[in-house]
This record gives C-alpha cells, sequence and structure tokens, in this order.
C-alpha cells in the first residue's frame, strides 16, 4: 500500500524510526513490538483479511502509554473513531506552519542514524528487532545493483510484503539507491 512507503519516507525524513511489521503479526505480536520500541505511533489498515485492526489498535492503546497517534488507513475517510487519525483526511489538511524548512533541516537524521527495525521472530519464536540504517541499506543494495547491473530504467517486482525484510530492503529502499 502507498501509505507504507508515504510514512516511511517521512519518517526517515524527520529522522523518526519505522518498525516494520510482518504481515502475518497480530495483537500479540504487536503488544510486544509496541512494548520494546515504545512506539508513538501506530498505522493500521479499517481491514484486512477477518481482523478488527480497529479493536486491536483501540486494545493497544489502552494498554500501551507511549502511543500518541494511531493512523487509520482505508475505507471511508470520514468514518474514524474517535482518537484515531485517518490516513486520508490526514494527507489532504496541511499541518500549519511548523518552523518551514529551517526547522525539517533541524531534525533531518545522518545516514548512519537508525532508520528501521525489521522484526523477525527468528529461530526461538522470541520477537527481535533487526536494526538498520539508511547506509546499512545502501550497502546491501549496491551489490546486488552491481551483480544484476540495475539502473534507473529498471522495474523491481516484489513477490513479498512491504513490511517483510525482502520486499522492504530489496524492493521499496533499493528504488531509492
Amino acid at each position: 500500500r502507498v501509505p507504507f512507503i508515504v510514512f516511511h519516507l517521512a519518517l526517515t525524513a524527520i529522522g523518526a524510526i519505522t518498525a516494520n511489521v510482518p504481515i502475518i503479526y497480530r495483537e500479540n505480536e504487536l503488544r510486544t513490538m509496541i512494548a520494546l520500541t515504545q512506539a508513538k505511533a501506530l498505522i493500521v489498515p479499517r481491514n484486512y483479511g477477518k481482523d478488527d485492526f480497529i479493536a486491536i489498535a483501540e486494545a493497544l492503546s489502552s494498554e500501551h502509554s507511549s502511543l500518541e497517534h494511531i493512523f487509520l488507513v482505508g475505507g471511508d475517510a470520514d468514518v474514524v473513531p474517535d482518537g484515531m487519525i485517518g490516513y486520508e483526511r490526514f494527507m489532504k489538511e496541511q499541518a500549519g506552519d511548523q518552523g518551514g524548512e529551517s526547522a525539517f533541516a533541524l531534525q533531518h537524521p545522518d545516514a548512519e542514524d537508525l532508520t528501521v527495525l525489521g522484526f523477525t521472530s527468528g529461530t526461538t519464536g522470541e520477537l527481535k528487532g533487526a536494526m538498520l540504517s539508511s547506509n546499512t541499506l545502501r550497502a546491501w543494495n549496491m551489490g546486488l545493483i552491481e551483480r544484476y547491473g540495475l539502473t534507473a530504467d529498471d522495474r523491481i517486482f516484489a513477490g513479498s510484503p512491504l513490511g517483510h525484510a525482502v520486499a522492504f530492503g530489496h524492493c521499496l529502499r533499493m528504488t531509492f539507491t
């Protein structure tokens, strides 16, 4: 989904960290991720499969005081539960004067700063976040770009969800490399 890309790039631009959520994760995994990261925001789809992500987000919000913002993606932009921010409306509204470009420049991260946590259960079954900087992602991808002779004219097919390391690292981030 496009909002995934928009949020990741915006968070990276201001020096915030994206914690990628594999598509198979639900309330228990999200609970652990939020506890580990002390996440300030959670972005959920209005619906995906049979799961009610609005109910999941509401439950997690009541359990975790660190969660200040819940963004809801998809569906009717005018029907958003109290305490949530509809992505579509958020993108249409102006944020107002937040200090202009000079304020943005102060937040600009270094390429060595942590930009993403890629969560996996690994072999132990316990969640752990792989810490990656923009430079790490760039180096990760440069080897593939050089090996396969990729250029800006090439297209990359991602047969994996963006929350997964392969699509996130080698498709989304590779296109920017």
